[in-house]
């Protein structure tokens, strides 16, 4: 093959992968706020509830616990991640495979940039990046780490929120039946 058609499917793989990471990166931040807002209006439905009753006043403020561990979480994913490459690179050695598969933002962020760059260009050994692409390569791979940390945050909070609304219910489904 001709070296400007290798240069146009290089370019077309990267941009492709740009477009999907900032695709991800937006769609996990929409999920992260709209259950921050639901969380948000759970803990106001919860506040302006009125009870004379000691028990279930403790009860309701009992149940906020998990709601502000959700929001804490929640907000906690829109500020930047602080990168810790040992810990990256641990992590990796111990569940890298030689052909990674790149079907979501955790996979992408768990490579560096050699192990993209050859992901990229495979089929065409003797491809050169130029220093835009390098920066592209980076900046796709620090995107991908930016939604995959979102990610978790988020299934962290839907799990802890799963969990304690599981108690809430069965609690309030035991009350009922007495």
């Amino acid at each position: 093959m001709s070296k400007q058609l290798n240069q146009e499917i290089v370019e077309r793989r990267i941009n492709d992968l740009t477009e999907y990471v900032s695709r991800s990166l937006h769609f996990v931040e929409a999920k992260n706020g709209s259950f921050l807002a639901f969380c948000g209006a759970i803990i106001v439905a919860i506040l302006s509830f009125k009870t004379e009753y000691c028990v279930q006043k403790l009860f309701l403020l009992c149940s906020l616990l998990p709601l502000f561990i959700c929001e804490t979480l929640l907000a906690y994913s829109f500020f930047p991640k602080n990168k810790n490459i040992k810990k990256k690179k641990q992590r990796r050695n111990k569940s890298h495979e030689k052909t990674l598969p790149l079907f979501s933002c955790e996979n992408i962020s768990e490579m560096d940039r050699t192990e993209l760059r050859e992901y990229l260009s495979e089929g065409f050994s003797d491809y050169e990046f130029n220093e835009f692409e390098n920066h592209k390569i980076t900046s796709i791979i620090n995107d991908a780490c930016a939604a995959a940390h979102k990610y978790r945050l988020f299934r962290y909070a839907l799990k802890t929120l799963a969990y304690f609304g599981g108690i809430f219910l069965g609690y309030v489904f035991f009350k009922v039946m007495n």
